[in-house]
């Protein structure tokens, strides 16, 4: 994927440098063990259950022959592009037609049963149409 990772490593390394703050016999547990890494763990475990999409399908054929598929979020807030062997989480943005999604790099613009997929300003797929 093309996100995802890099942000469980980046909160990974916050939780690791503010840990760094306080005193080193505060990070000990009651066995002298170091706490941060379960916190890692546990970090990086809620960042993952916050990424699920398990809410509805579409998938689009567009103009070229070649085929979108989205899974958006329960909350539709979120969706996971995938276009052919790349996926892109996306965020929900405002719009002033339709339903946009992006990441600031990637764009997907859903407009009733159309649909634009836009990669650093570029088109990439055109014309799609929510496959029957």
């Amino acid at each position: 994927m093309k996100t995802g990772l890099l942000t469980g490593t980046r909160r990974a390394a916050r939780i690791i440098r503010l840990g760094s703050l306080f005193r080193r016999d505060s990070l000990l547990g009651a066995g002298g063990g170091l706490l941060v890494p379960a916190i890692v763990v546990i970090s990086l475990a809620a960042s993952a259950c916050g990424n699920k999409f398990t809410g509805e399908k579409q998938v689009y054929t567009c103009s070229d022959g070649k085929r979108i598929e989205v899974i958006f979020s329960e909350d539709r807030d979120r969706a996971m592009l995938r276009l052919g062997d790349d996926s892109y989480k996306l965020n929900r943005i405002r719009s002033g037609y339709g339903v946009k999604y992006s990441n600031g790099d990637v764009v997907f613009w859903n407009k009733g049963q159309g649909a634009v997929v836009q990669i650093k300003g570029q088109v990439v797929r055109d014309g799609c149409r929510l496959a029957e």
